[in-house]
């Protein structure tokens, strides 16, 4: 065997699965062409590899977002004795959320201009370094720089990777899901998350266990030496080093997956505008035209359209083919000229059903994207899918990111506890009573939702009102069972809120915003949609360090507003059902099977006339059913 095919074994091994279908049809007229691929698509089964891939970079996504429950306390204890200020810590918290924001905005436009290859792998790259550059922040030998300006900095550039994740990776499993697949490949992806979540936690774990005995018995939060103050900057930047391990491994198999099917077919080989150029090229605008009022300057020598011999040349023994109203050859024998008819075009400008050759197609413009995307939204009346999925997404994050993210002080208040004297069971303690009130419900529910995935937007609908009433139980046991014996039944209730998180809208809006839109807006409208939710969580950070009621925070000892502001979270639940009720979009048909891509991204009249078509046909068997009773 050559060595060269043994270096090649990798590459063959992991892009067999992501086959090029529409290389093998590229012989066919566009409708066959793209039909045909879309039916190969159908016929596979389960894409594990594309899960895969696309899920090891979402674990890490959420391994940099919740890794900070257990980095900040460490933060805290190193650079600021145990106090840090509160405008420091939101800073920490907000830098990442605030560069996620941007990342979904930009890199979602970006792949639906520019294509989900071309972006694939970048964001996965910026992951890498801002997390190895985070792991090696430093204040200087002579504290020369700014340490919580450069760990902000580059928690803003790390959110830009994670926000870049998520129109891309929910992009590209969509589009290469076989259709009866789709919903669970999605919610595998989206499962990622909690998997992510708890990596972090386990990652703090192990860690703190490790250098425990590097750390001084009985130093504390408030009087960690410089010993235990060097063991614990070791910790913490372990466990964000080890954060750019899982895209490191799939930043490679990432590359090899080719172009998405769908965005080469609808976007690439556009028909629509490629009969636009078509019929500009063939019927030209007057403006455009040359103007024949004024003759040219050797009009002399070009008249009625003949050429004379001082505009040609032949060499000798040549004949020269002369036109206008003489016609003669070079040897000055008299030739009759024939009209020239051209066979039909091989793309007719008045046909729509037949693109040119890719080549051919000219790139869509900036602004006639922009166009197009205002006139699908608001011109076609598309604009409730979009804000139904935003606006459900917002609602969602501000309850999920002010209960998720900083959770240490919020876990204690459930403990009703202070931290310990220790600092390595203060650090323990952070990781086990996560992953205890956290991250086993989400798992649970992450796992649920996929064997059920199928009926995602019934569980929105009824996940958010399972929300409202759960919040309604813990907010009332906090405020009556505080500092009783029964306490416990509050973190019970809190792990009830976490399973019903992700068996429900936490990850059904990531799938439904993944599958309503068009495949040549699909990035950019999930990107909208994840960046409102971010904005969400970006209103709970500020809300959680800056809310004060009856002089105290939210988190301050002794506080029972904690218990209130879950009552309040009820209404914002209220809000998502309702919103989910009127604006968000069924991805499935009436009987519960999931519609195409193409049916769905056709917009909302189209599917509400299906949808009438549907029940009318149902109505109908049911009606005849009767009869035959």
């Amino acid at each position: 065997m050559k060595i060269t095919s043994i270096i090649a074994w990798p590459y063959r091994k992991f892009q067999h699965p992501w086959q090029d279908h529409v290389r093998q049809f590229e012989y066919l007229d566009w409708d066959s062409q793209r039909k045909l691929a879309y039916q190969q698509i159908d016929k596979g089964g389960f894409g594990y590899w594309t899960v895969i891939v696309a899920g090891a970079g979402f674990m890490t996504d959420a391994y940099d977002i919740f890794a900070v429950n257990t980095v900040l306390p460490m933060l805290q204890i190193v650079y600021w004795n145990g106090n840090m200020p509160a405008a420091n810590e939101v800073l920490i918290n907000l830098s990442l959320l605030v560069g996620t924001f941007f990342g979904q905005l930009v890199f979602g436009v970006l792949a639906d201009r520019y294509g989900r290859k071309r972006m694939y792998g970048i964001e996965l790259l910026i992951l890498i370094v801002a997390n190895l550059f985070m792991a090696l922040t430093s204040k200087g030998l002579l504290r020369s720089t700014n340490r919580l300006a450069w760990i902000a900095a580059w928690r803003f550039i790390m959110g830009i990777g994670i926000g870049a994740d998520y129109p891309l990776s929910a992009g590209i499993t969509a589009e290469f899901a076989p259709r009866r697949h789709r919903h669970r490949m999605l919610s595998a992806l989206f499962f990622m998350q909690p998997i992510g979540a708890l990596m972090a936690n386990v990652v703090t774990v192990v860690a703190v266990s490790i250098t425990r005995n590097m750390m001084p018995a009985g130093a504390g939060m408030y009087n960690c030496n410089d010993e235990c103050a060097a063991a614990v900057d070791i910790t913490w930047r372990w466990v964000v080093g080890l954060g750019m391990v899982p895209p490191a491994l799939a930043i490679s198999m990432r590359w090899w997956i080719p172009e998405s099917p769908r965005y080469i077919l609808e976007v690439e080989k556009d028909p629509d505008r490629a009969h636009q150029d078509i019929q500009a090229y063939y019927n030209p605008s007057p403006s455009i035209l040359p103007n024949h009022s004024s003759p040219p300057e050797d009009e002399e020598a070009i008249r009625g359209g003949s050429v004379t011999e001082s505009h040609t040349t032949s060499s000798p023994g040549q004949a020269t083919l002369m036109f206008g109203e003489q016609n003669t050859l070079a040897f000055g024998e008299p030739v009759g000229m024939k009209d020239l008819q051209l066979p039909d075009a091989a793309i007719a400008p008045s046909s729509s059903s037949t693109a040119p050759p890719g080549n051919l197609v000219r790139k869509e413009t900036w602004s006639e994207y922009w166009r197009g995307l205002w006139t699908f939204l608001r011109t076609d009346g598309n604009w409730t899918d979009l804000a139904g999925t935003s606006l459900t997404w917002m609602m969602l994050d501000f309850a999920f990111y002010f209960l998720s993210v900083n959770n240490p002080k919020i876990l204690n208040k459930l403990w009703n506890t202070m931290p310990s004297k220790s600092v390595g069971d203060t650090l323990m303690e952070n990781g086990y009573r996560a992953m205890i009130a956290v991250s086993i419900g989400a798992l649970l529910g992450g796992a649920v939702f996929i064997s059920m995935a199928r009926y995602r937007w019934e569980i929105q609908l009824y996940g958010f009102w399972v929300l409202a009433a759960n919040f309604v139980m813990v907010g009332v046991c906090f405020v009556v069972l505080l500092g009783t014996r029964y306490f416990a039944a509050v973190i019970v209730l809190y792990s009830i809120s976490s399973f019903f998180f992700d068996f429900g809208p936490n990850t059904s809006t990531f799938v439904i915003a993944a599958e309503v839109f068009p495949t040549k807006y699909r990035c950019t409208c999930h990107g909208v949609s994840a960046a409102a939710g971010k904005l969400g969580s970006i209103l709970a950070q500020i809300f959680l360090a800056y809310a004060k009621f009856g002089g105290l925070n939210v988190n301050a000892p002794h506080s029972q507003w904690l218990g209130w502001v879950l009552l309040i979270f009820t209404i914002w639940m209220v809000f998502g059902a309702l919103i989910t009720k009127v604006w968000v979009p069924r991805p499935v048909d009436i009987w519960g099977r999931s519609r195409s891509l193409e049916d769905l991204g056709r917009g909302k009249k189209h599917r509400q006339r299906i949808e009438k078509e549907e029940r009318e046909i149902w109505m109908t068997f049911a009606d005849s059913m009767g009869n035959r009773e």
